[in-house]
């Protein structure tokens, strides 16, 4: 599996957890329970249009077959499709913290 899989990778990985015994009623719970199992924050999309937190997934709005698992950090305003309006950020890699 890659290093920031898509949300297909997570719910594939879920889906063999079944063969042990673990049981999902969502796609929801599937990509959560990767999420939090693996130690990331939420999902983003590369193409930079969304990024929601773990306790926040709805297929209906953020999580799409394309997003990856990714980390939370800052809102970069130069970089930010929302012109900056954001609280936070979904990305591939960790924030570095402030020292």
């Amino acid at each position: 599996m890659s290093d920031n899989p898509t949300v297909r990778e997570m719910v594939s990985w879920a889906l063999e957890g079944e063969d042990v015994g673990i049981e999902f009623n969502t796609v929801d719970e599937m990509v959560g329970d990767y999420l939090d199992a693996q130690e990331f924050d939420g999902l983003y999309n590369e193409d930079g249009e969304c990024g929601c937190l773990a306790g926040e997934l709805s297929p209906g709005s953020c999580m799409q077959a394309d997003c990856r698992a990714g980390y939370m950090g800052p809102c970069d305003p130069e970089n930010c499709v929302a012109d900056g309006n954001c609280d936070f950020h979904v990305g591939p890699e960790k924030a570095q913290q402030k020292t």
